[in-house]
């Protein structure tokens, strides 16, 4: 799959939720073991951010960031602002939550764009409210989107004035929604987007939290989006220490194993010093 540059495909996505897998990727709160039953029996009461960060390491034991990212990303950091900060929509909310963690639809975050990355002050992307107050047009380009190609919703960062931010629940189905995959130097299968809306017609119960509060919805989803990164980083050193042990073991030189050649061992010794 990884080296095809796929994305995991429906039936193994819904499997995935069956298992409870993208509830916990989520991370702790009400949501876990409500639609699905709870992974590995662990209930919401109990689920924390230590077990969070056993199912990272697992997935990063892969060997592929591109797959890993492409099972772990696009929900993890996509669903939490409609968790955590609602929508005006109460039954919305509760729809996409439980399609989400089901597994019947995928989320993504979209917040960076060709002239803005983490540097969310300068979003360009608008939503300007139309004549009858119904509802938000939002014009823009969103960009290396992981998870973009084979989302259904968009939690989307747009510009609702003069510095001055918001999210929005954005529905491909909507209209004005188009993708172009990026290709990408580890793997197609992580799903990563440009992602254009041309006068997307945004109902306006599909704002998430209050209007203007997007930069500290932004923020506080950054919290978790950044651990989630560094729990990748960390697994995959791990992975690669864990391989370089087994060839050590098994490659010989010299009549020998490698792990018997002193200067391997040193370097195998910096290498986890290091990590």
């Amino acid at each position: 799959m990884a080296v095809a540059g796929r994305d995991p495909s429906k039936k193994l996505w819904l499997k995935l939720g069956d298992a409870g897998f993208h509830a916990a990727n989520v991370g702790p709160g009400r949501h876990i073991g409500v639609y699905t039953p709870a992974l590995g029996g662990v209930g919401a009461e109990t689920y924390d951010y230590f077990h969070e960060m056993i199912q990272k390491f697992e997935v990063y034991r892969i060997g592929s960031p591109g797959l890993s990212d492409a099972l772990l990303v696009g929900n993890n950091v996509g669903l939490p602002p409609v968790i955590h900060f609602k929508t005006l929509d109460k039954d919305l909310m509760e729809r996409v939550i439980r399609e989400v963690c089901s597994g019947e639809e995928r989320i993504c975050l979209a917040v960076s764009e060709p002239w803005a990355g983490s540097d969310v002050a300068n979003i360009r992307t608008t939503a300007v409210m139309s004549d009858c107050g119904q509802f938000y047009v939002v014009n823009g380009i969103k960009k290396w989107i992981t998870g973009g190609m084979p989302a259904r919703y968009f939690t989307t960062a747009v510009r609702t004035g003069p510095r001055k931010l918001s999210f929005l629940l954005i529905d491909r189905d909507f209209g004005g929604v188009s993708t172009k995959k990026i290709k990408t130097k580890y793997s197609g299968s992580s799903g990563t987007a440009l992602v254009i809306y041309e006068d997307v017609k945004v109902p306006i119960s599909h704002l998430i939290g209050k209007q203007d509060d997007g930069f500290k919805i932004i923020m506080h989803n950054f919290n978790h989006e950044r651990w989630a990164l560094s729990l990748g980083a960390v697994a995959t050193c791990r992975h690669a220490i864990s391989e370089c042990a087994k060839w050590l073991m098994q490659r010989t030189a010299f009549k020998r194993p490698l792990a018997k050649h002193p200067a391997l061992r040193q370097k195998m010794a910096e290498m986890i010093y290091a990590r």
